[in-house]
């Protein structure tokens, strides 16, 4: 598990983590990752696919992921895969 690399030998928050923590409350600090940084912290739902200019063009929507082949040929998606 990830987390447990931030934690000490009792199971408690690390010098680190605590001050990631604090951080990230004083709104000091952003979180996030890419591919597997994002995996790992994502508890329901992750970005995946697209590109900046699709979201500009077709915006932001939840919606369940397509087929990855999707990302070569054309799928029945609300949205595009690969725009």
């Amino acid at each position: 598990m990830t987390l447990s690399a931030w934690l000490d030998a009792n199971g408690k928050p690390s010098p680190e983590l605590a001050l990631i923590k604090a951080r990230f409350n004083r709104g000091e600090l952003v979180i996030g990752g890419t591919s597997a940084g994002a995996a790992v912290m994502a508890s329901e739902a992750m970005i995946t696919g697209g590109t900046s200019e699709g979201a500009i063009a077709h915006g932001v929507v939840a919606a369940p992921a397509v087929s990855e082949r999707c990302e070569t040929q054309a799928c029945d998606a609300a949205q595009p895969a690969n725009t």
